[in-house]
């Protein structure tokens, strides 16, 4: 059995602030500590790199494993700082074995310098096969790893989080100090059927897979066994299945396992009156919902269904719940104009959502509309921002980031009162230490 060091590289742009850890390689040590191996976790997402802690830790380790994330994590790649790590790894202890792998394998599988393995792949079901067959000095058969797919998500036991330092559990990061209560993610599926044409999860999967409500609910009760308080679900789209998503916020309603906590998911706006009330019932404090636009064309560019005034409904319902809704919105479609940014940001103003996320148009490695791109406009980057400067738009970069700082300055000021009143209505959104909570802004 080897002694395996897991490791999340820096990403290359630093947020001030995003909770969020590499459920993928905590999954990887359950299964990895299952077959009898030992495992160390080095974060550098949420700790600095200190080379010279990092040289004494490699005397000891046999295998490390590096993950190449893409976006989703902390909306920054870190492919860069994984290949100065594998190159400083190979450097210290030459003997040691190392294994790529990650979103970004997947999207652009490719030979890593001073990788000895990149596995294209979800990697849970293949990893201890790869790591035999290094230490072994075996070769590789690509037909078994083929093989090697997750069917049933169940067969995953439950990722590792003790793994996970109490820093990084209470939402401590380079740049900030610890202040949540005890904190955790929770998958519930992998994928989604959606066909949002700007969405580059289908690069990394086509299929849509489900663990079974028994198991959710099971690894529920571990989770409140721990003792955490915030629970972010990360599914892709937890809605994605309305009628399983309300049979599992009923269970947990039922078998009261969300009691005291605040749960925070994703649904890309497949939601109804029950679900909201369900989600009221079971805790769910943060609902974060993708809706674009507000012109028909860009939303039929996006292939973007969704009924606005419907949303609309919603978000006020959810609003008079005291449920807090971020809503998710996108300048920058080739068919925008003034007259469609001005539209979207009115409707933002007269909903109560508590927060926004507004984006520029990005064409990303993976997604159906940077696949339409021609080669030589993609110029082999993993992802292109659309602005006048790339021909996708007839907007300049400066000109849409400024459009966006002056409206998040004014809806933030907007919203101020609102969010106070709400606030002392209901409650804040995330706990803080000590019985604290801190607002989602």
């Amino acid at each position: 059995m080897a002694n395996i060091l897991l490791v999340y590289p820096s990403p290359e742009v630093q947020k001030q602030w995003r909770f969020g850890f590499s459920l993928n390689l905590l999954y990887l040590s359950s299964i990895l500590k299952q077959a009898g191996h030992k495992v160390i976790f080095k974060d550098y997402s949420v700790e600095n790199l200190n080379l010279e802690a990092l040289t004494e830790l490699l005397s000891q380790i046999e295998v490390a494993i590096i993950e190449f994330d893409s976006f989703p994590l902390k909306r920054a790649l870190n492919i860069h700082n994984g290949e100065f790590l594998a190159n400083f790894i190979k450097h210290t202890n030459k003997g040691i074995k190392t294994i790529a792998f990650g979103y970004d394998c997947i999207l652009q599988p490719r030979i890593i310098p001073n990788i000895d393995y990149v596995l294209a792949q979800e990697p849970e079901k293949a990893i201890a096969y790869v790591i035999k067959c290094l230490l072994a000095k075996m070769e590789i058969n690509r037909q078994d790893l083929g093989t090697m797919k997750i069917e049933d998500l169940d067969d995953l036991p439950f990722p590792d989080r003790t793994i996970l330092s109490s820093y990084a559990e209470h939402g401590g990061s380079i740049y900030r100090k610890s202040t949540l209560a005890k904190s955790t993610l929770v998958q519930t599926s992998r994928g989604c059927m959606n066909t949002c044409r700007f969405c580059q999860r289908k690069g990394w999967t086509n299929k849509y897979n489900e663990h079974s409500i028994d198991y959710v609910i099971s690894e529920f009760h571990d989770i409140t066994a721990s003792g955490y308080k915030n629970v972010w679900i990360c599914d892709d789209n937890f809605t994605f299945n309305l009628n399983r998503a309300k049979k599992i916020l009923k269970r947990l309603i039922n078998d009261r396992l969300t009691e005291g906590m605040h749960i925070a998911l994703s649904s890309w706006i497949r939601i109804d009156r029950e679900f909201l009330e369900l989600a009221k019932q079971a805790n769910v404090s943060v609902i974060s919902v993708g809706i674009e636009s507000t012109n028909q064309e860009i939303l039929k560019f996006y292939n973007k269904q969704i009924n606005l005034d419907e949303t609309e409904k919603l978000i006020r319902f959810a609003d008079q719940l005291g449920v807090y809704i971020v809503g998710n919105f996108i300048i920058g479609a080739p068919m925008e104009t003034e007259n469609t940014i001005n539209d979207t940001f009115e409707y933002i103003m007269r909903i109560p959502f508590d927060q926004v996320n507004v984006k520029i148009l990005d064409y990303m490695l993976g997604s159906k509309l940077y696949s339409e791109l021609p080669d030589d406009k993609k110029n082999s980057e993993r992802h292109i921002f659309a602005c006048k400067e790339t021909a996708l738009n007839d907007f300049p970069m400066e000109y849409l980031k400024n459009r966006i700082h002056t409206f998040m300055k004014e809806f933030t000021a907007s919203r101020r009162n609102h969010f106070i009143n709400k606030a002392s209505r209901f409650g804040l959104p995330y706990k803080l230490l000590n019985g604290g909570v801190r607002p989602h802004r």
